[in-house]
Formats: C-alpha cells, structure tokens, sequence
C-alpha cells in the first residue's frame, strides 16, 4: 500500500506558478491512496505533520 499525499496549491512563496505541483499516484500493482490538500493551512512545511495527525494508517 502506497499513501500519496500532494498539494496543488497555486501560489509558492507568494510567487504565482508554483514549480512543485503534486499529483495523484497511480499503479497496476499496489493500492495506492491519494490524498490532495489545496487547503491554505496546509503547507510545504507542515503537510506531513498535518497528515500524520488527521490519517490513522498505522505509522
């Protein structure tokens, strides 16, 4: 099992375009769960603390 989580957010260090965007993850061979977060508090810097307090897969 793969767990994706991604930002599509618009905005990089208040420059528009952002050069990282995230995607969804897909393959033939694994289960792959995406989640996206295009939410304002969520960020480069905290998105993993923000995943690992709100999805509960074991890690």
């Amino acid at each position: 099992m793969v767990v994706n989580f991604y930002q599509q957010n618009q905005e990089y260090m208040f420059k528009p375009g952002n050069p990282f965007w995230g995607n969804k993850v897909h393959s033939n061979y694994i289960n792959v769960v995406n989640h996206q977060f295009t939410d304002s508090s969520v960020n480069h810097i905290n998105i993993i603390r923000h995943s690992l307090n709100t999805y509960h897969y074991g890690f």
